[in-house]
């Protein structure tokens, strides 16, 4: 009978420590998902801060660029001509 019992017990035993382990991996399974997931924002989030500061240097460098067009047409042969004549003029 005490071996009855014994293996009745080691059964009820092992019974557990698969319960104890099943539980185990589903929280390591858990906690790697949510792990996964923080790391997917983060990179999404990156990855949007990163675009947004790429349009923000092009669009700077666009209003800087389209902003220099009138001054290259300010600055033509005539008005260069008329500078230089000043500045031989002063020299003298």
């Amino acid at each position: 009978m005490t071996t009855l019992l014994h293996l009745n017990q080691t059964l009820l035993d092992v019974q557990e420590a698969l319960s104890r382990e099943r539980r185990f991996g589903h929280d390591v399974a858990h906690n790697l998902l949510s792990g996964l997931k923080l790391v997917r924002e983060g990179l999404d989030s990156l990855e949007r801060d990163i675009k947004t500061y790429f349009e923000e240097r092009d669009r700077a460098i666009s209003c800087v660029l389209g902003s220099s067009q009138p001054y290259t047409t300010l600055i033509d042969d005539s008005n260069t001509a008329a500078l230089e004549g000043k500045k031989s003029a002063s020299a003298d």
